[in-house]
């Protein structure tokens, strides 16, 4: 038996209610409408309290404000995603947009939502809607960069991967002119983990894009810079050692494909019996 807790409520529905409530919802969702046009800006605004989520791909949604109603679908919203309950969940992030069209927060969770289900061209927009509301948010710029490299449009997710870089809070400071050497070895140790992690992500990210268009060079070079956030990625590894092998430059090939196959990248091993 399926139940929805909340944490502003002392109701509790059960799986046996859950068609009685989505039709109770869209009532709420009119009646609200009309309360809130009754309502001060200033008591129809409240903070938010949807969680900043860390997802499968590395993206975080934004804390803002929040009218109470908004509210009441966006928490919907967020826990059936995090629930996978993605299309579900993309009709209570609908219904947050119809509550405020500048929420934030509902075109991230709601932009992801899409990215799920493989709707790429909706998750663009959402997306995009977000960048608009907030051009300086980086992790909109991940996310569209995401769909657009599943898309195969390589250019863009490019652009979209380097703005992430350079507006990104948490961008590395300790890299030297040309971005491959640490200013001040102790600044790493300054970054979390999390955040460095995050950061490597990214660059290997930006590098498959280049892999992707046959620009080998500027692949290695990302994915250098990745590792050195991040030495225990195996991927980024992998993807070196391809990369080597395209350019025909067997040794550094092996080398790295070596490193992946002792981190568990099968695929590295399909590559090193050829060599």
């Amino acid at each position: 038996m399926e139940e929805n807790n909340r944490s502003q409520s002392n109701l509790v529905y059960t799986g046996s209610d859950k068609d009685d409530l989505i039709v109770r919802s869209e009532h709420l969702f009119q009646r609200g409408l009309e309360l809130i046009e009754t309502l001060k800006p200033e008591s129809a605004n409240s903070k938010s309290l949807s969680k900043p989520a860390q997802n499968t791909h590395g993206l975080a949604a934004k804390k803002t404000n929040t009218n109470a109603l908004e509210q009441f679908f966006l928490d919907r919203g967020s826990s059936l995603y995090h629930s996978a309950q993605f299309k579900r969940a993309i009709k209570e992030l609908t219904n947050a947009l119809r509550s405020n069209p500048n929420s934030e927060d509902a075109y991230f969770y709601r932009a992801m939502c899409y990215f799920n289900i493989k709707s790429y061209d909706n998750a663009i927009s959402d997306f995009t809607s977000g960048i608009q509301l907030d051009p300086n948010f980086p992790d909109y710029y991940g996310g569209r960069g995401k769909c657009y490299f599943e898309k195969g449009d390589f250019d863009r997710a490019i652009k979209d991967y380097t703005t992430l870089i350079n507006l990104s809070p948490d961008k590395i400071s300790w890299y030297g002119t040309e971005g491959k050497s640490y200013k001040d070895e102790r600044d790493r140790d300054n970054i979390s983990i999390e955040v460095r992690n995050r950061m490597a992500a990214y660059f290997g990210w930006r590098g498959r894009c280049y892999f992707e268009k046959g620009d080998y060079d500027n692949t290695i070079n990302d994915c250098k810079l990745g590792l050195l956030l991040d030495g225990n990625q195996g991927e980024i590894y992998f993807l070196i050692g391809v990369a080597y092998l395209r350019k025909n430059m067997v040794l550094e090939a092996r080398d790295n494909l070596q490193v992946a196959s002792k981190m568990g990248v099968e695929e590295a091993n399909s590559f090193l019996v050829q060599l």
